[in-house]
């Protein structure tokens, strides 16, 4: 598809990716490289309480859902930037419609249009 504006949807999509991939990388260095008490402050020698090593499992897997609604969004960005190298950016893969530079701007990695959104969510 030959859509005018198409190289600024790219630059777009790329310094999403950019950050995304920062913030994750960030996240992660975060998790991996600190221990509950590290990361609560505790630099005492007292052995964690059941309590603390309760929190810190909780938090653990909070990041690790983020880390994996992040991953997903990783994943609709690259797909949204192999479309624009096949030439299928910016047309609904249901209906095969233009999905529109209004949405495109609004959601950059939109697979569907209005339309078809609309109706996968019931509306």
């Amino acid at each position: 598809m030959d859509r005018p504006g198409l190289s600024d949807f790219k630059a777009r999509l790329l310094a999403m990716r950019r950050e995304l991939v920062g913030r994750l990388e960030a996240a992660e260095n975060e998790s991996l490289h600190k221990s509950g008490r590290d990361a609560a402050g505790d630099l005492s020698g007292y052995p964690l309480h059941m309590a603390d090593a309760g929190c810190d499992n909780y938090l653990s897997q909070a990041d690790l859902t983020v880390a994996g609604s992040a991953s997903e969004a990783l994943q609709m960005l690259d797909e949204a930037l192999r479309r624009i190298e096949e030439g299928t950016y910016g047309v609904c893969r249901n209906c095969g419609q233009d999905i529109g530079d209004q949405r495109l701007r609004a959601l950059p990695h939109a697979r569907t249009c209005y339309e078809c959104a609309s109706r996968a969510e019931g509306r």
